[in-house]
């Protein structure tokens, strides 16, 4: 996945208009062609894959950290702090995703941060409970 790392070089300049290649087909210049502007599709491909995977794996990864330790806490800890956590998560979840997303853009302002942290809290928070296994 080239457009996982940031050092990655790709073969032209993303944004590069060349007038003169619009159009073109796949070759070995251009491997996806280019568009009505001559730009290169497979750079515009690489290059505006970075932030989503970016934020996919952050949240991903901290949605996981979080609720591997919250699950371990509530399966490993007295019976009454499972209860409570589960009161918890079961308030957050009955609160519409789209209202707290925007809410939490409102507070910390738009950036990718607050993008990450919302998703990740979203995903923590609708997990379900297992207590089959604890």
């Amino acid at each position: 996945m080239p457009s996982l790392g940031e050092g990655w070089e790709v073969c032209n300049d993303p944004i590069r208009i060349m007038v003169g290649s619009r159009l073109a087909a796949p070759s070995l210049d251009f491997l996806l062609g280019t568009d009505q502007l001559g730009r290169n599709t497979f750079s515009r491909t690489i290059t505006g894959g970075r932030i989503p995977l970016l934020v996919a794996f952050a949240s991903l990864g901290s949605s996981l950290a979080v609720g591997l330790v919250l699950g371990l806490i509530a399966g490993f800890g007295p019976r009454w702090l499972d209860n409570l956590l589960l009161l918890v998560f079961d308030t957050i979840r009955s609160f519409p995703s789209i209202i707290f997303a925007l809410a939490v853009i409102a507070l910390l302002g738009p950036s990718l941060a607050s993008v990450i942290l919302v998703i990740a809290h979203l995903r923590t928070c609708r997990a379900h409970p297992d207590r089959s296994a604890a």
